[in-house]
């Protein structure tokens, strides 16, 4: 290979790897732009987050949605807000499910979970959880609810709504 055309061909080689980077970062920034879904201030303003009873808020907690390295969803946003209301589990649960059932398809579980009576939902790319019992429910394994920042019943019922995205769209 003569040197001029060895020099074309790694011309034309960069340049086919910098239209290549070129395209990449054009869809990286597309989708780094369309946000990883939406904001807890948006899923904090779900209806279900309000209590139908009458009730003691015992704190909030927010995961915001964030990024993963490719720029792909890493976590979705959560909103998880505790109540301490005066029912027992049962009638807890059967408030939040008369209110919202019809707004979210609120369905009760035959099982407990963890010893909690439990509901859950769904409105287009909303998932909806509630929790009826002695403390409030977060998952298992990492910090619990003091150490969140949720303040301890007076021996009510507490209920824990969790609202959350499915899928990173908006």
């Amino acid at each position: 290979m003569t040197p001029r055309r060895s020099s074309l061909v790694v011309s034309l080689l960069a340049l086919a790897a910098g239209a290549a980077l070129g395209v990449l970062a054009v869809v990286g920034l597309r989708a780094w732009s369309a946000g990883p879904g939406p904001g807890t201030a948006e899923l904090a303003a779900e209806a279900v987050v309000v209590p139908p009873v009458a009730a003691v808020t015992l704190g909030r907690e927010d995961l915001e949605p964030r990024r993963g390295l490719l720029g792909d969803p890493d976590e979705r946003g959560l909103v998880r807000v505790a109540y301490e209301v005066d029912l027992p589990p049962d009638q807890a649960i059967a408030a939040w499910v008369s209110a919202y059932g019809p707004q979210y398809g609120l369905r009760t579980s035959p099982v407990p979970l963890d010893g909690k009576l439990l509901a859950t939902g769904f409105a287009g790319e909303r998932f909806v959880v509630v929790l009826a019992g002695p403390d409030v429910s977060v998952p298992p394994g990492g910090a619990g609810p003091r150490e969140r920042g949720f303040a301890a019943p007076a021996g009510g019922t507490v209920v824990t709504v969790e609202v959350g995205t499915l899928d990173a769209a908006p």
